[in-house]
């Protein structure tokens, strides 16, 4: 299998491992079984792979600071590895086990998946397992980003969080009502701004002190931990 360059060589030697077994498994869930059938255990073979590739792609992004694995990039990265595993799978193993092709290459321009093998895969319990994997890398690193831009007020020349008369900074004003129902609905403040449908680091930055909200996100905010715009601090 084709991995990106800067990939590790220990995550790569634990992903071939996987697959040696799952080829092994399709090899004898096919056998005596209508060609028609034999979709089933290949997609499983394939899900199998996939999701080793993505537990060890989701945790090198978590813990890389490229670009390349972030966000977006790091769910491209592992589409294109499962659709590298289908077109290898089916060349190297899957054809001469009677296993339809479930892929094409319109006008010889690359490769896409079938619809119905498209469908097969995302109705998996892999996928699922994947989707959820993704979100705890993206917040994972929304969380990093975040703690990588708090302003150093220590540092000569900083400017301190302002504060209401009692002392306290709006930040902390913030965190005292909005961390307590986090707490109880069991999510991270990237959770709490996804379900809210607002930007990726408006939860975070607003938990900070570093920014007002518009009337707009203040609402969206508020409804989704059961308060009102006007119980949300300034």
């Amino acid at each position: 299998m084709k991995y990106p360059s800067e990939f590790p060589q220990d995550a790569r030697a634990r992903v071939e491992t996987e697959a040696l077994r799952a080829y092994a498994v399709l090899e004898q869930e096919v056998r005596g079984i209508e060609s028609w059938r034999r979709d089933v255990p290949f997609i499983r073979c394939i899900m199998r792979v996939f999701i080793a590739f993505a537990r060890e792609a989701c945790a090198f992004g978590k813990k890389s600071n490229l670009p390349v694995w972030s966000d977006s990039e790091l769910d491209q990265r592992c589409r294109d590895f499962l659709l590298s595993i289908v077109v290898d799978l089916w060349e190297d193993k899957a054809k001469d086990l009677g296993i339809r092709k479930m892929f094409s290459s319109p006008h010889n321009w690359g490769y896409s998946l079938d619809d119905g093998a498209r469908r097969k895969i995302e109705n998996s319990p892999e996928w699922k397992e994947y989707q959820d994997l993704l979100l705890d890398a993206f917040e994972s690193q929304s969380a990093r980003a975040a703690d990588c831009s708090l302003p150093q007020h220590e540092q000569a020349g900083g400017t301190a969080p302002k504060t209401d008369g009692a002392g306290a900074s709006s930040g902390e004003r913030r965190r005292a009502v909005v961390e307590p129902i986090l707490k109880t609905k069991d999510w991270t403040v990237n959770k709490w701004g996804a379900q809210a449908g607002v930007g990726k680091n408006c939860a975070y930055e607003y938990l900070d002190g570093r920014r007002n909200l518009s009337k707009a996100n203040r609402l969206a905010l508020a409804q989704v931990l059961g308060l009102t715009a006007e119980d949300l601090p300034n």
